[in-house]
């Protein structure tokens, strides 16, 4: 699917069948991931219990989101849910637990559900249950409270992973010259773990290509699957830099006393499907013809055309 974004009518040009194949294929190395990006996605939290929240991007009629907290001992732990769109127009899923075991397997165990219900792009519902307990939270955007600023055009915001070390992710977001990312990682012991990076303001300024090395922090503390919440802290074990190789690559290195411990090439992360329902719906459609010389035509959603 080749995405071309604008929010405007276009002037009317005229270019060759030809010359618009090799525009497409340009796009092609260049574009967003192969999904539409959402309106929905991004951090999630509740901003009386900061410290945790959700990190969630939909692609299609599908959701995968991670839910940050910390286990009995204070360490930060996550779970993860796929949730598929239902006929109410909720997103519902298994919770899911992670292991990384001998340091070669990771295993994952159902520990319960959640179900998701958007009020729209900026407030959100979660119910959940797990290991015998259950709750419900009401959500926001982080960023829109924290940071503000318009969206970036660098259409970064997502889940981002390494194909060749499973099990493992990142999330990012960008936006008003900011980005706020997440490692999702394992303790030593093999136990879920998670550090962020960046959050503060004109750190990452829309059209910059890298960021860091700065402290990847580990929090300590917020809350727990119980409930008991108290504020979290953080320590700076390490440190982690990114950078943005195009739309679709990204290198994540990982420093401990200013060496490079660990990288990650990352790329986009497909989990969804074609179902482009809701605000998933691209934004320009093309038609073209096979003989040069002839006139094609880009129709956008709006009406727009560029011929």
């Amino acid at each position: 699917m080749i995405l071309l974004r604008a929010k405007t009518s276009l002037t009317r040009l005229v270019f060759s069948c030809w010359t618009l194949v090799i525009v497409f294929i340009l796009s092609l190395l260049w574009s967003a991931p192969i999904q539409a990006k959402s309106s929905y996605d991004g951090w999630w939290w509740n901003s009386s219990r900061p410290g945790t929240g959700f990190s969630l991007e939909k692609q299609g009629s599908k959701i995968y989101l991670t839910w940050f907290l910390y286990d009995t001992d204070t360490r930060p732990m996550w779970y993860s849910c796929l949730a598929a769109r239902q006929a109410d127009g909720s997103y519902s899923g298994s919770l899911t637990y992670w292991r990384f075991v001998d340091n070669t397997t990771f295993t994952p165990s159902t520990v319960g559900s959640a179900s998701i219900v958007f009020e729209n792009t900026s407030k959100a519902t979660i119910t959940w249950s797990a290991s015998g307990y259950q709750g419900t939270k009401s959500l926001a955007k982080y960023m829109d409270d924290a940071i503000g600023g318009s969206e970036d055009s660098r259409n970064l915001t997502g889940w981002w992973w390494d194909p060749a070390i499973s099990g493992r992710g990142v999330f990012l977001e960008t936006q008003g010259g900011s980005v706020y990312l997440s490692m999702y990682n394992y303790f030593t012991d093999g136990a879920p773990g998670w550090g962020t990076m960046g959050g503060g303001q004109n750190i990452f300024p829309d059209g910059a290509t890298s960021y860091g090395p700065v402290c990847l922090y580990t929090w300590l503390g917020g809350e727990r699957l119980d409930g008991v919440y108290r504020e979290p802290k953080w320590v700076c074990p390490y440190k982690a830099s990114i950078s943005v190789n195009s739309p679709t690559s990204i290198t994540y290195n990982l420093y401990q006393d200013s060496k490079v411990i660990d990288t990650f090439n990352l790329v986009p992360y497909t989990f969804g499907d074609d179902d482009n329902g809701g605000d998933d719906t691209p934004l320009w459609t093309a038609s073209e013809t096979s003989t040069p010389g002839t006139t094609c035509t880009v129709t956008g959603t709006d009406g727009a055309t560029l011929t």
